[in-house]
């Protein structure tokens, strides 16, 4: 296994556990990931080094923004992210424009989510996108990658589910009396 996988799987298993505390490395990584369906579609020909270039921009990009604007960058990052996941779950689509319908379709789902329920959509896209960033690196019967990544995304859901609630709970100092 050479280091990209690796590298993907790391990011995965960070999104998968994290994804909502670290909002930051959420958007990041969908402007990274967008930026690669992009670069790779618009300029077929170019080297790796300019499609590498132009993901890792974007998402750094992506990633600044969040930190200066998180609600505003809550919806553009629900539209890159479920645009990269309907590019996931329906790969190979043709003609290009159904391919742009799913992926226009699926940010703009997306997209409303998080801008209505920021936390749980933060919990169950990064879950989502953790896990989908771990199974595409192994090759293995599709019916064994669909529930890894099944299984994948409720641990997700749930350990984040977990933080979320012991983070919400109150400290037992701000009961008792000063």
């Amino acid at each position: 296994m050479n280091a990209l996988p690796l590298f993907n799987i790391a990011i995965g298993c960070l999104l998968l556990i994290t994804g909502r505390r670290l909002f930051w490395v959420f958007v990041g990584v969908a402007g990274f990931l967008a930026g690669t369906d992009m670069a790779t579609t618009w300029w077929s020909t170019e080297p790796a080094w300019a499609v590498l270039a132009f993901s890792v921009l974007l998402g750094l990009i992506g990633a600044l923004v969040a930190l200066a604007v998180p609600r505003l960058v809550a919806g553009l990052a629900g539209f890159l992210a479920g645009g990269w996941l309907a590019t996931v779950a329906f790969p190979g689509l043709q003609p290009a424009w159904l391919a742009a319908t799913a992926y226009v379709t699926g940010g703009v789902i997306v997209a409303l989510v998080m801008v209505a329920l920021l936390d749980w959509a933060l919990i169950a896209l990064s879950a989502l996108m953790g896990a989908a960033m771990i199974v595409q690196n192994f090759n293995v019967d599709p019916t064994v990658n669909k529930i890894l990544f099944i299984a994948l995304a409720l641990l997700g859901v749930a350990l984040q589910f977990r933080q979320l609630e012991l983070g919400s709970r109150p400290s037992r100092q701000q009961h008792e009396p000063g």
